[in-house]
């Protein structure tokens, strides 16, 4: 197969419009130089010296002949065509283009013509007939006639065997009937034997495209434009550029795409598609003016190419013409209804001009297909958030699943709006009512609903079943490992990842949650080793830099963190998350400048985002004065009138400012947009508390132990409350209601507090106890009661929780900490072995320094307690690590440093529990 495409290259590509009608030189001297320009491929220039000689002598054959080989070259079959039509007219004999004419009529794809015009008789030579025959074979490919075409090609093979066109249109049977296989091998042999064959290279390059083989598919092309040369001089070159332009910029090679479409510009400036990879680049690197210009002219040059009209939409709505944005996209949408993307920029438009129910009907049809993605689910939680009614997309997605029951993706999407609304029960009738329909997709959905539910029996029975219903076994093995992790056994849900792994050796997912399994449980050493694996598989992996920033901060490292942080917003290209974090972490840090200067930053590109806007006002709550800030929230409620979560931030700012009125109006304002919101429940009671109206407060709990949602906030609220009014007795009844309708540990830990309050700490300590011998796996109660035991000062006790939770997770890190504390008491020897284990897990955290340094002062090592208290107490400002360090200087006979740091602590009202040995020690000195 000689590969010719039909695309017709107009003459304004090749001729100069103003011809040189004066020359000294003869035709002949004019037609010779013209022929060594077409030996340099000087196409144009070629063709300007052969006007000169027609423009005088029209019915010279010689430049008639040589006009229609350039256009051949060009790739216009037509203008060739006419070109030989006039040479023969004119005298020229038809025999010596008689092979360019046949290659002409396959350009100008007149395949009728060819097929029945041509036979190999006609010509002399196995090598003529052989091309002939072949180019009979493309043209029962253009009509599409694969069996006429096949037996040309094996004819052609007849008169000359190893033909490599023959053998690259076998290949080209192959591709276009999908026998991808069968291609790949046909090509494979093709360009082993005939590496210098260049269309044998831009054949394979399309097969990888269609497989989706990117790197190979850009390698191939490559190696055509190698053999191509450097010049663009025709179609063909510029078609093998364009297909290596696609690939670079899959593969988000930028610079690489760059050079390559300057190159097709400065060959092709004015052609519509050279204009539209313009545009695309200008798009790319946020030039948004030139990729407007560029893509307007495409448009009116090709106004069916719709590529640009999806381009256009998006820096439409970038700058804000969301109307003209509208019906760009819908233009793209309507011409390829099925491209995912286009419809959630639509949709994404739509609800920007707060067109809910339109958005809607642009995201159905992608619902309906199963095409949808996290992106489409956002814009779904979008659509809701904005909705007054508050369930128009559950209700509309109820209503297309009643319509087609059968339809899984629907039944799956419906499952997920009902789950983002809480309504488990809901969620798990309508993936129920899918039946043996039901896909994988819709076992999983079970399988989270029930961890909702905390019903691990049932997560875990259907997470096992996976392995039988066709899922890859490494991404059972991942479910699995969740549903173990949130099930507390840490131990197993490792084993699983870990399974995965070795099944699937570059599986990021598996590394992600093994990374995230072992950092729950302290194991920071091994947690950094698989997120680092993940950033060699994925360099710009954002929640690998996230993990590792999380280990830092835990380690109490704020340096380090600070710079995974700023890595994962750089390689964060099209999510706000990371910047949204780092700023968080700025704020806390109370760095409000560089918090400030990087959302400032991102409004461009994110001109819209509530949480972004509820970040700048707690930045603007440290660095402006308190009206100024309330006039800031006012305009964000205008902004986004039925965010509830809004209102609550402005309430809460209101309340910590002493204006609890204002904060309860707020808040029942939000209550109104989100009536069913326990969480806003729970904010007012506690503004009602605040301003002295208990029981108004309190009735607000009780009304939410009615609900039919989850009761048990209410009665823990209620048992807050009364907590704060020292009923100690009543809101142990109502803690022990909470923790019996819903066992939990926080619960828990709460009627102990009733308990130690009434006096009555043994009875608290048994019901802990009895908890743990329900919930032996349950790893953070055992902690908080060891944590209970060491306050009480009860050390063996104490040690054998802290014990019982190393045995399963050794780099527990604050069991480590506080069995070297309890240790400390006990035997100073086992004290240091823990705290240099607890130290060397969790470098440069303060409070790990902290204890090592106390037990190194408690066992007589001075040297090395000052140097260690000394960078704790400069990393914090607990008043522990302060007395700790002013007893180290006591000890040094630096008496009047420690008075100094003893009478700064005791002179701050923080309570730290060796207030009292600091006052004591403090007498001392004086």
């Amino acid at each position: 197969m000689i590969l010719q495409k039909g695309h017709t290259v107009t003459a304004l590509l090749l001729i100069s419009s103003f011809i040189i009608s004066c020359s000294s030189e003869t035709p002949e001297q004019q037609i010779e130089k013209a022929g060594k320009y077409f030996q340099q491929k000087n196409y144009r220039t070629a063709v300007i010296e052969l006007k000169r000689v027609i423009s005088s002598d029209e019915k010279n054959i010689a430049a008639r002949k040589l006009l229609g080989k350039i256009y051949l070259e060009v790739g216009d079959g037509l203008t060739s065509e006419k070109e030989f039509e006039r040479y023969i007219q004119y005298g020229g004999n038809k025999n010596d283009i008689a092979l360019d004419l046949a290659r002409a009529l396959l350009l100008s794809q007149q395949y009728e013509k060819l097929v029945y015009g041509y036979k190999a008789e006609q010509f002399e030579g196995a090598e003529q007939k052989a091309v002939i025959t072949t180019y009979i074979g493309d043209a029962f490919i253009g009509l599409n006639n694969h069996q006429e075409a096949a037996q040309k090609y094996k004819q052609a093979l007849v008169y000359k065997k190893d033909f490599p066109p023959a053998k690259l249109g076998f290949a080209g049977i192959s591709v276009y009937e999908r026998k991808w296989d069968i291609a790949a091998s046909q090509l494979k042999k093709l360009t082993e034997s005939h590496p210098e064959y260049r269309d044998a290279w831009i054949l394979q390059a399309g097969l990888y495209r269609l497989q989706n083989k990117v790197d190979e598919s850009i390698e191939s092309y490559k190696k055509a434009i190698e053999l191509d040369g450097p010049k663009i001089f025709n179609i063909k070159s510029y078609s093998i550029r364009v297909g290596l332009i696609q690939g670079l910029l899959v593969k988000k090679d930028i610079k690489g795409a760059e050079k390559y479409i300057t190159a097709i510009a400065e060959a092709y400036p004015n052609y519509p598609y050279t204009m539209y990879y313009e545009g695309l680049l200008a798009y790319i690197k946020k030039d948004y003016e030139l990729a407007n210009n560029k893509l307007y002219e495409v448009t009116k040059l090709l106004p069916n190419l719709l590529p640009p009209y999806m381009l256009l939409g998006a820096i439409q709505y970038v700058n804000g013409n969301y109307e003209q944005s509208i019906l760009s996209l819908t233009r793209y949408v309507d011409g390829v209804p099925g491209n995912l993307e286009a419809r959630k920029l639509l949709a994404a438009v739509r609800v920007k001009l707060g067109q809910n129910e339109a958005a809607l009907t642009i995201l159905l049809p992608a619902l309906s297909t199963g095409m949808s993605d996290n992106q489409v689910l956002a814009l779904l939680g979008e659509i809701a958030a904005r909705d007054s009614e508050g369930d128009q997309v559950t209700r509309t997605l109820k209503q297309a699943a009643n319509k087609d029951p059968d339809n899984v993706a629907l039944g799956n999407t419906l499952a997920v709006a009902y789950i983002r609304d809480a309504r488990y029960e809901e969620a798990l009738n309508s993936l129920e009512a899918l039946g043996k329909a039901g896909n994988v997709r819709s076992v999983i959905l079970q399988i989270q609903i029930y961890l909702h539910k905390s019903d691990i029996s049932n997560a875990r029975k259907l997470a096992r079943s996976l392995y039988d219903l066709g899922l890859e076994s490494y991404n059972a093995d991942i479910v699995n490992g969740i549903v173990e992790s949130v099930a507390g056994k840490s131990a197993e849900a490792s084993r699983y990842f870990k399974n995965a792994i070795q099944a699937s050796p570059d599986n990021i997912m598996a590394r992600f949650y093994l990374a995230r399994n072992e950092l729950a449980n302290g194991k920071f050493k091994e947690s950094r080793k698989y997120f680092e694996e993940i950033l060699i598989f994925q360099d710009t992996n954002v929640p690998a830099y996230m993990g590792l920033a999380q280990i830092e901060i835990n380690s109490g490292n704020s340096d380090k963190a600070l710079v995974w942080l700023k890595q994962a917003v750089a390689s964060s290209k099209d999510d706000i998350t990371p910047i949204l974090i780092l700023a968080n972490y700025y704020i806390k840090k109370k760095d409000v400048d560089n918090a400030k200067r990087l959302l400032v930053s991102s409004q461009k590109q994110y001109p819209e985002n509530a949480f972004r806007d509820m970040l700048m006002a707690r930045v603007n709550q440290s660095s402006v004065d308190n009206e100024t800030t309330i006039k800031y929230y006012k305009t964000l409620l205008d902004k986004y009138p039925n965010n509830s979560q809004m209102y609550i931030e402005f309430a809460v700012f209101l309340s910590r400012i002493n204006q609890p009125e204002k904060a309860k109006r707020y808040l029942i304002q939000a209550i109104r947009i989100d009536p069913d919101s326990l969480r806003l429940q729970n904010a007012l009671s506690l503004v009602q508390l605040q301003e002295g109206n208990v029981d108004q407060a309190l009735e607000i709990a009780r009304n939410m132990q009615t609900t039919g949602q989850d009761s048990t906030t209410g009665f823990n609220l209620a048992g807050d409350i009364l907590m704060s009014q020292s009923r100690y007795k009543e809101a142990k009844s109502s803690y022990r209601e909470a923790l019996q309708r819903k066992p939990a540990r926080k619960t828990l830990y709460k009627l102990y507090s009733a308990y130690y309050a009434l006096g009555q700490k043994e009875d608290g300590l048994q019901l802990i106890e009895s908890w743990l011998s329900e919930h032996p796996e349950d790893r953070d109660a055992t902690f908080d009661y060891g944590n209970i035991l060491l306050k009480e000062k009860r050390w063996d006790k104490a040690i054998v929780q802290y014990q019982s939770i190393l045995e399963k997770s050794p780099g527990h890190l604050g069991s480590l900490n506080n069995i070297a504390l309890a240790y400390m008491n006990v035997d100073l020897g086992q004290a240091l072995k823990y705290a240099k284990q607890a130290y060397e897990q969790g470098k440069g955290n303060a409070a790990l320094q902290d204890t090592l340094g106390w037990i190194y002062f408690k066992s007589g090592n001075t040297d090395k307690a000052f140097s260690l208290l000394k960078r704790a107490a400069s990393q914090a400002e607990d008043p522990s690590i302060h007395y700790h360090l002013a007893s180290v200087y006591a000890d040094k006979g630096q008496v009047l440093k420690a008075k100094q740091m003893l009478e700064t602590i005791l002179g701050s009202d923080k309570f730290f529990e060796e207030r009292k040995q600091a006052e004591e020690l403090l007498k001392r000195l004086a």
